[in-house]
């Protein structure tokens, strides 16, 4: 991990040589993944029910807790990394627009070449020179963000109120949590609250509180044997037979299939 970030993969992928369906399989995002489309072939990306044609040269941009699937095929460069800034993070990278181009269409495929060309080789100094390529494309999406004003000016008034509103429920997910608790944490009302969070992070203050809930579950189920109440409670659920619907919903298994299904993995 370098400057709060840590990569976990940057490749190559094409969609065709992994599956032969017409439909990628619906999946909850974990982590953050950028992708440069590099070859279209008539693919359509859907994040949160948008759809965005995969274009040669766009960039798109999946926040963890988003909800996507792809039509058809496609081929792109991605990386998936974790931000371990808080304050990075609501700044520069929950801003972002899932979709957009570059001013400069050489800018992003030189530094993707440069990074997944680097992270296969394993070179010595390779996370190093990766996380700074990383910061750079970043540096460049959020700069192209602005100008196109997919950074809506209203966050930025507000950037504050919402990011202590973020931490908030990051330090408290596990009380009974509700929209007016939240909103008073930012010294907003609530229903003004909710339109200026859901237009600055992209999602409501409930779904932004589950997405941490139910990643904090995860690592609990994986880190460690604690029985499926205690975790339901640590999480904030009212119980676990509630935990057990919410997770299958969200994950599409239950939360003990999810344990036995990564017994080898550690979050």
């Amino acid at each position: 991990m370098v400057f709060g970030l840590e990569i976990l993969a940057t490749r190559t992928y094409n969609s065709s040589d992994v599956r032969k369906t017409l439909f990628s399989p619906a999946r909850t995002v974990p982590t953050y993944e950028i992708e440069l489309c590099t070859a279209a072939m008539g693919g359509v990306n859907y994040v949160n029910g948008d759809a965005i044609p995969c274009e040669v040269g766009r960039i798109l941009v999946a926040h963890p807790g988003q909800r996507r699937y792809t039509k058809g095929h496609f081929e792109c460069q991605y990386v998936h990394f974790i931000c371990h800034d808080r304050e990075f993070e609501d700044k520069y990278l929950r801003p972002l627009q899932v979709s957009l181009r570059l001013g400069d269409e050489t800018r992003a495929p030189h530094i993707f070449r440069a990074m997944t060309g680097a992270w296969a080789k394993h070179e010595d100094g390779y996370e190093l020179y990766c996380t700074g390529k990383l910061m750079e494309l970043i540096s460049a999406i959020y700069s192209a963000g602005k100008l196109l004003g997919s950074i809506d000016e209203k966050y930025r008034r507000f950037s504050h109120n919402i990011m202590s509103a973020t931490e908030y429920m990051r330090e408290n997910f596990a009380s009974p949590l509700t929209l007016g608790d939240i909103a008073a944490s930012a010294h907003i009302s609530p229903s003004y609250f909710h339109l200026i969070f859901k237009n600055s992070i992209g999602v409501t203050p409930a779904r932004y509180l589950l997405d941490v809930r139910m990643r904090e579950a995860q690592k609990l189920l994986i880190n460690t044997s604690l029985p499926l109440s205690e975790i339901a409670g640590m999480c904030g659920f009212d119980s676990q037979s509630y935990f057990t619907d919410v997770f299958r919903r969200e994950e599409g298994v239950t939360p003990g299939k999810f344990r036995r299904d990564n017994a080898d993995i550690t979050l």
